[in-house]
């Protein structure tokens, strides 16, 4: 009896050691990628950011695996589904990560008074993400994040403006008066502020001329200003805000503020209908401040103000959770060719 029990043992012991000797598999991650070759920044961004391959199917040599909560849309590639904050990849040891422009809250891309420290902590998106991925980075492996910052407006002060940044350093967080205030000084050309070295940028990168860019930003602060004031009104545009400076700015005379006592009940955000100002018909959509502000020029901006504002609590993050060499720039992305974009690129210690 003792040596058949000696035996299984034995047998146990063999099999633990040698599932414990199976070799980690090697993983080339692309998170936050369904392979899908929409790009979701819309036409007006088309020429400023170019053509991207969303596929994957060259990066880091052919050997990519992409990962995202849906599944690929490309039948035959490696792809995981699953959560990336709390999956477990103890599996894999990971020799590559690209972050392809995950979502920095869990909320969406654009929020307006969210209470602030009764939610930073829940919104965290990419922090929790890094913190995953790290434990099973090798050292050495390199962390690329393609970093495009949500934009939540808060009605707090400047300093606990900087305290958001430090508990959540990839989210854009701003005061909603302070955010119109700095572009109306801006288009006032009262101060050398960091939005005429971007507006600069975006011109002489095919994004529109500068006065394209300022009047489109006088228009959208004119009715963000109106919206924040008077929670009950809705905007009425005959055009997308998604879409041209040109289009946009030839729709102006045609936009309507009302407010929601003021519109058919049965008009609905999203969908198309007639409305009438001066006796004229005119076509168009209805916005509430969120959707609008989603859209707009305004929150395209803001989201880069947020990368120059955040850097620094962004580099000490990575800094304190294991990596080294942080640079953050702009740039080509090396795995999608999208251009203009921010790169944060870092080292595993």
């Amino acid at each position: 009896m003792n040596s058949n029990r000696t035996f299984i043992l034995l047998l146990l012991l063999v099999a633990t050691s040698a599932s414990q000797a199976r070799p980690l598999k090697e993983l080339y991650l692309v998170a936050g990628s369904t392979r899908n070759t929409q790009d979701g920044y819309g036409p007006k961004y088309a020429d400023f950011h170019g053509n991207a391959d969303l596929t994957h199917l060259r990066t880091f040599d052919g050997r990519a695996t992409t990962f995202d909560v849906r599944p690929s849309v490309l039948e035959g590639t490696q792809h995981i589904e699953g959560d990336i904050k709390t999956f477990n990849f103890s599996e894999f040891v990971l020799r590559r990560v690209y972050l392809e422009r995950l979502p920095t809250t869990r909320s969406g891309s654009f929020q307006v008074q969210v209470p602030l420290f009764e939610h930073l902590e829940q919104e965290r998106f990419i922090e929790e993400a890094v913190i995953n991925l790290g434990k099973a980075m090798a050292p050495g492996t390199v962390l690329e994040i393609e970093w495009n910052p949500y934009v939540m407006l808060i009605g707090a002060s400047a300093d606990n403006i900087k305290r958001a940044a430090i508990r959540n350093p990839f989210q854009g967080v701003f005061n909603p008066y302070a955010s119109i205030e700095m572009i109306d000084k801006f288009l006032a050309k009262e101060t050398q502020s960091p939005i005429s070295e971007l507006v600069q940028y975006y011109a002489k990168h095919n994004l529109g001329t500068e006065q394209q860019i300022r009047r489109r930003l006088d228009t959208e602060t004119s009715i963000l200003s109106a919206l924040i004031m008077q929670n009950d009104l809705r905007v009425f545009l005959p055009v997308d805000p998604e879409r041209g400076f040109n289009e946009f700015d030839q729709s102006m005379d045609d936009t309507i503020l009302r407010a929601s006592k003021q519109i058919r009940q049965d008009y609905k955000e999203g969908q198309p209908y007639l409305m009438y100002k001066d006796r004229r018909p005119i076509y168009g959509m209805l916005y509430s401040l969120n959707a609008f502000a989603q859209k707009s020029f305004f929150n395209f901006l803001l989201s880069d103000i947020a990368v120059l504002q955040n850097s620094d609590a962004v580099t000490e993050f990575l800094q304190t959770n294991g990596f080294t060499d942080v640079s953050i720039k702009r740039m080509t992305s090396p795995h999608n060719g999208r251009k203009n974009v921010w790169i944060v690129r870092a080292v595993k210690k």
